[in-house]
């Protein structure tokens, strides 16, 4: 079946079943990210945490990742200006719409350096 003759309606449907699958993937991803402990000089460094914890969805550089639009980019001026460092710190800590919580997985050194 062709993509002009498939009813509009199960085109919609695999598009969210394919949204579905994807976010799945990126909580399994996650979760074992988050199972991974950061210890010695990738501690202290914020560069390489964020490599270990963040880059799955926030991209190597901050700028998020194709396949999740909704994903800021941390590299926008506008953004950073936006954010103070607390609040930063408190999504990375609290976690925020599809951001998972890392309260268990970092210590206050760690989200600091993250932050900075």
């Amino acid at each position: 079946m062709n993509a002009k003759a498939r009813p509009r309606w199960m085109s919609r449907r695999l598009l969210r079943l394919g949204a579905v699958a994807l976010l799945s993937l990126c909580g399994i991803t996650l979760a074992w990210a988050q199972g991974k402990p950061v210890s010695g000089a990738a501690a202290s460094s914020g560069s390489a945490l964020f490599n270990q914890e963040c880059a799955g969805c926030h991209g190597e550089d901050g700028h998020g990742v194709i396949a999740m639009p909704s994903m800021p980019d941390l590299r926008d001026p506008a953004l950073q200006k936006q954010w103070s460092d607390a609040e930063l710190a408190g999504v990375i800590v609290n976690g925020k719409g599809l951001m998972p919580t890392f309260k268990e997985a970092l210590s206050p050194e760690q989200v600091q350096n993250l932050v900075k």
